[in-house]
């Protein structure tokens, strides 16, 4: 286990041992190539990334190269005494500290667009809400507006069924009208007809006996 102690309140605390990975290992052994100056490396990133997060341990891992080539530029001698592995933490610590504040930036950049996705999307909600106002709106007047249609087409309707009804009312009373008249006409005609068939009936009942009157007395002189 590696012991250290927290600058800002002195306390020690335990830190789960870290290792490097295999992309680690051949960066420092790309850059050192004394075993003693690597072993310096390795013990102090162990150390530094011991205490960090996986977030910063993965972006470490994947700047790994640069930041090592940054260590072996600042370290221009060979490492000799122990206050050697100091200046490695320090330079190592500045490093990572600067992988941090570029993590730190970019969750601040990715914060600042999520407030603005979030604003957009309150908007959208806002527009989606008054289009959905608004096209309910538009199907209220539209039904309204079949409605008013509709009652318009049963009055017209109901127009219509009463202007039939006079129609016909009106035909009937004519039909009915002519149709007595008729009757009439034909009683009056039929009865005309009847009188003069009978006085040609007594006209000729009595040309029939004036005509025997006329033979007998024809006969009667005959005789004389």
């Amino acid at each position: 286990m590696i012991q250290c102690t927290k600058e800002n309140k002195g306390e020690t605390m335990e830190i789960l041992p870290y290792r490097l990975t295999d992309e680690m290992y051949k960066a420092i052994d790309t850059r050192f190539k004394e075993k003693r100056d690597r072993d310096i490396v390795v013990f102090c990133l162990e150390e530094i990334l011991g205490t960090e997060s996986q977030m910063v341990i993965d972006t470490v891992n994947r700047k790994i190269s640069g930041i090592i080539y940054e260590v072996s530029s600042e370290l221009k001698k060979e490492f000799a005494t122990k206050s050697d592995l100091g200046l490695v933490r320090a330079v190592l610590e500045k490093q990572i500290a600067e992988v941090k504040t570029e993590i730190e930036k970019r969750f601040a950049e990715v914060k600042v667009d999520v407030e603005k996705v979030k604003t957009e999307l309150k908007q959208d909600i806002v527009d989606f809400k008054v289009d959905v106002e608004k096209q309910f709106t538009e199907v209220k007047v539209d039904i309204q507006k079949v409605r008013t249609e509709i009652a318009d087409v049963k009055t017209e309707l109901k127009q219509d069924i009463a202007d039939v009804r006079t129609e016909l009312k009106q035909d009937i009373a004519k039909v009915g009208t002519e149709l007595r008249q008729a009757i009439k006409e034909t009683i009056s005609q039929s009865f005309d007809d009847k009188i003069k068939s009978f006085k040609y009936s007594i006209i000729g009942w009595f040309v029939g006996i004036a005509i025997a009157a006329i033979g007998a007395i024809g006969t009667i002189i005959k005789m004389f």
